[in-house]
């Protein structure tokens, strides 16, 4: 899957140098160096919220090359200092180009490559899919995602998947898939199962934000697999204890994640949050991530949505404890994703 396309989007915005002049500003209030300001100590809206100083990897971004050093920007001026970008191309079509423009980031900016479905899925494609995987490992690139628009034959369970998982085995190279409904999860599970060695992450919980016990019920059936936020976080927090204990439970196996896509309209760059419209400016982009951070990090009671389209008015906060946020904003990222530790 590469970066998305435009198709409708909806009206751009005015200036770049709004969204821009907002992170300085945030930046500037922070008043801490961690190589430069960290806008992560600023006081932030809300009740007396002041996020806390730990590193954060944003596991959930797709965008394309000429993207790359704005989302980097904004990303840092939110406190994630690292990202994932999961729409990396494939070798000979795009993936150059995202190394490239990773490569200014000094291992901040990982890609993961993705499987081109032209062919899928016999076994001339395996082959030819296998050499562009180790093409693009020789490369640099981070890992594999599969994404939805891949064919059924093609999809984690799969018989037409598997040598591709062999390739990425014998590579080191994690997996992050998007799955939703039974059929979809159980495979993954199942697949967790007979892989042991093979690093898998489901992003956007596996379809199961708006139920936490089963999302906790996947990880324990399949002792190999992670899930990603994604989005998803405020789904998650309708059910605010709930959503605590799974996280307190399963802490080793979720990653932090904003599901970001940038479109490409120049000369601006649009964000969809998600799988919702794109934002409408920044405050919507604000909202957004500081919404997530005070959720995670408070037991406030009135935080307002980040997402109101899918979890909408006020929502309470999960507080969790610092050694369970480490784990989740970073620690998790560095182990399945092979980011290079960061101290705050």
């Amino acid at each position: 899957m590469g970066a998305p396309r435009p198709g409708a989007v909806g009206r751009t915005w005015a200036s770049l140098a709004g969204i821009a002049a907002a992170a300085v500003g945030l930046a500037l209030a922070a008043g801490a160096a961690v190589e430069g300001l960290r806008p992560d100590l600023a006081r932030l809206p809300g009740p007396e919220f002041r996020a806390l100083a730990i590193p954060r990897v944003d596991a959930d971004q797709r965008f394309g090359p000429a993207v790359a050093d704005y989302a980097v920007h904004l990303s840092r001026s939110f406190g994630a200092g690292r990202i994932a970008n999961l729409a990396g191309g494939f070798a000979g079509d795009g993936l150059e180009g995202q190394l490239a423009a990773a490569a200014k980031h000094q291992g901040r900016l990982r890609v993961l490559m993705n499987l081109d479905p032209a062919g899928c899925c016999g076994g001339a494609w395996a082959e030819r899919e296998r050499a562009r995987l180790a093409a693009g490992r020789a490369a640099g690139a981070a890992g594999l995602h599969l994404g939805a628009d891949l064919p059924a034959e093609a999809a984690p369970g799969a018989a037409g998947l598997e040598p591709i998982l062999d390739a990425c085995e014998a590579l080191g190279l994690p997996v992050s898939a998007e799955v939703s409904g039974d059929e979809g999860r159980e495979a993954l599970a199942r697949l967790s199962v007979r892989r042991p060695r093979l690093g898998l992450l489901a992003s956007d919980l596996a379809g199961l934000a708006a139920d936490p016990p089963a999302a906790a019920a996947l990880l324990t059936r399949a002792p190999g697999l992670h899930l990603g936020l994604g989005a998803r976080l405020a789904e998650l927090a309708r059910r605010p204890e709930a959503a605590r204990a799974f996280l307190l439970a399963h802490a080793d196996r979720v990653l932090h994640g904003t599901g970001t896509r940038y479109l490409d309209v120049p000369p601006y760059h649009e964000l969809v949050l998600g799988d919702g419209p794109p934002a409408r400016g920044e405050g919507e982009v604000l909202r957004f991530h500081l919404g997530n951070l005070r959720l995670l990090e408070t037991r406030d009671r009135a935080i307002p949505s980040p997402v109101p389209t899918r979890a909408p008015g006020e929502l309470r906060g999960l507080g969790l404890p610092r050694a369970t946020l480490e784990r989740i904003y970073h620690r998790n990222a560095e182990r399945v994703l092979g980011f290079p530790p960061e101290r705050p």
